[in-house]
């Protein structure tokens, strides 16, 4: 059995990303930027069913992490999206949502989870 780093390594399968987006209403529009891909890039990885390479398969398992913690949390769909898509005071002001496309920025989202899961409020 593969382990995810493989899978990241080998690629993250096209329709896992599908799903993803689906599952939380996704537009390319919020798709690429966190894949850190251009809009052009995405529809074509999508019409050729292609595999995400090493570095963007990376970049959205730690996405996809960010919104199942999240979604754990606020035990509804809606709610996460809301929250990740709105200015947060824990993070300077910041949308989450803009910050997933770099590990600093998925690791403060994470801690800001973290915190509001555990009723610490920064």
């Amino acid at each position: 059995m593969a382990t995810i780093i493989d899978e990241i390594r080998s690629g993250i399968a096209w329709k896992r990303v599908e799903r993803f987006q689906k599952e939380y209403g996704l537009k390319d529009e919020s798709m690429a930027p966190i894949l850190g891909i251009s809009h052009r890039t995405l529809t074509r990885l999508r019409t050729e069913q292609e595999p995400l390479d090493a570095v963007t398969s990376d970049r959205f398992y730690r996405a996809e992490q960010i919104f199942k913690l999240a979604t754990h949390i606020f035990e509804d769909k809606a709610l996460t999206m809301r929250w990740l898509q709105r200015s947060q005071p824990g993070l300077a002001g910041k949308v989450p949502l803009e910050m997933l496309d770099t590990e600093p920025g998925c690791r403060d989202v994470r801690k800001l989870l973290t915190q509001i899961e555990h009723g610490v409020l920064p």
